[in-house]
């Protein structure tokens, strides 16, 4: 029983990765957070409290268990920290220039008076910001395929492919209750 709870952390930790990628950075933060809080500056800080601590406890949970399976050696994570630190610092400009990219495009599509070359200019930014990202994700992945020996990265894919499956027919699941109850 204690394996399969363990099972499905990692499962559900290696999809979460995924849902919580380079696309939530989009949206205005008001979307995501509400209206920001004059004492906070021009965006809210990010969702806090219970859930955002259960989040982060689980995240960690997972990755022992994952370092744990994969049998990742302590050079391997720090290797993988190390990088992992690189990508987050560029991913953290890259993000911000998108986010400001789109708070921009918001701004124009909501006038009257649209500029519609300043609006394809925005656009244009936006797909090159988020190819930067994507390429920055690629640049991640590989560089844990370089740490990771062979039968550690396909064990890795392995769990990845079943954790998509897992949330694929949790998905399915949820749909049908709702089409059954009506939501």
């Amino acid at each position: 029983m204690k394996n399969k709870i363990k099972y499905i952390a990692v499962l559900l930790a290696i999809a979460s990765m995924g849902y919580f990628s380079s696309t939530s950075y989009a949206y205005e933060p008001e979307d995501v957070y509400g209206p920001p809080n004059t004492h906070q500056g021009p965006h809210h800080p990010g969702p806090k409290g219970p859930w955002m601590e259960k989040m982060h406890q689980f995240k960690e949970r997972v990755i022992e268990n994952l370092i744990e399976e994969l049998e990742i050696t302590p050079q391997q994570q720090e290797e993988i920290k190390a990088s992992r630190e690189k990508f987050k610092e560029k991913a953290k400009t890259v993000h911000e220039s998108l986010r400001d990219a789109m708070k921009e495009l918001h701004e124009e599509l909501g006038k009257t008076d649209v500029d519609t070359r300043k609006v394809r200019r925005t656009a244009a930014t936006i797909n090159k910001l988020q190819g930067q990202i994507l390429d920055l994700r690629i640049d991640g992945i590989l560089a844990v395929r370089e740490i990771l020996t062979d039968e550690q990265y396909e064990q890795l894919q392995e769990k990845k492919k079943k954790a998509k499956e897992f949330f694929k027919k949790r998905i399915e699941e949820r749909k049908k209750f709702r089409e059954e109850f009506g939501f």
